[in-house]
């Protein structure tokens, strides 16, 4: 077992945690302390899209330039899973282009670029927005180590409910007692209404990143990954990763 796992391991205090999100493009680096923290997550790819999110776009940069993926008639009544990239070539190289512009200077800018050439990848006739969003960060998850399994909604054929009795149920399926959601999740859930249904709810607890790296905790973690490379990111994972 790597360092990186073994301090994950030696985290967990009275459960496996298990973590469940939709798929986010290039999510920044708290999302990957949820994933830090867990042992299995679970990708939402078959809810309702919705517009304007960090599902099809993120920051890149400190002064925090939103850039977005094109889809193919994006509509919030049609699941994530069901939402195609616009010219797959075409939009990897202009995000290519876009992302050097913006972190042109950074020393792991090629293998940031690798990152995203692998993401854009696809055996299918096109690439969904889901995919694109699942192969970025289950490989960035691979080459920082972390021993966390995925799973994606659209996998279950027995799942119902939505919200909150969605992620509950989804605990019960996969056996799990304990839940882990991101910081903002405590103002949309309550520890008490899980606690009913036999599951513990903790939160991610980002105070610590944030005074570590500061504004750079907002910006997607590909842009950390082309100024600072892996190790770093490794390290500050390590370090500052905590729930409660």
């Amino acid at each position: 077992m790597t360092e990186t796992a073994e301090l994950r391991q030696s985290k967990i205090t009275d459960c496996s945690m298990l973590s469940i999100n939709q798929p986010y493009f290039f999510p920044n680096i708290g999302f990957f302390s949820l994933l830090c923290n867990s042992q299995i997550h679970v990708f939402l790819d078959s809810v309702k899209m919705r517009k304007k999110s960090w599902i099809t776009r993120n920051s890149f940069g400190l002064k925090h330039q939103l850039v977005a993926i094109p889809i193919q008639q994006l509509s919030q009544n049609r699941n994530i899973n069901e939402h195609l990239v616009c010219n797959r070539i075409a939009a990897r190289d202009s995000f290519i282009k876009t992302f050097t512009g913006l972190n042109g200077t950074q020393p792991f800018l090629k293998e940031a670029i690798e990152l995203v050439h692998y993401s854009f990848e696809t055996k299918s006739e096109g690439l969904t927005i889901a995919e694109l969003n699942q192969k970025s960060t289950i490989k960035l998850c691979e080459l920082m180590d972390l021993n966390v399994k995925f799973k994606k909604q659209s996998d279950f054929t027995d799942l119902t409910g939505k919200k909150e009795t969605l992620l509950i149920n989804i605990c019960k399926n996969l056996d799990f007692q304990c839940y882990l959601n991101l910081q903002g999740g405590e103002l949309l859930y309550t520890k008490g209404s899980f606690l009913k249904q036999g599951i513990k709810l903790h939160f991610v607890d980002n105070r610590q990143m944030k005074k570590a790296i500061g504004q750079e905790f907002n910006i997607s973690i590909l842009s950390l990954f082309a100024k600072y490379g892996l190790n770093m990111l490794v390290d500050t994972l390590c370090e500052h990763s905590t729930y409660n």
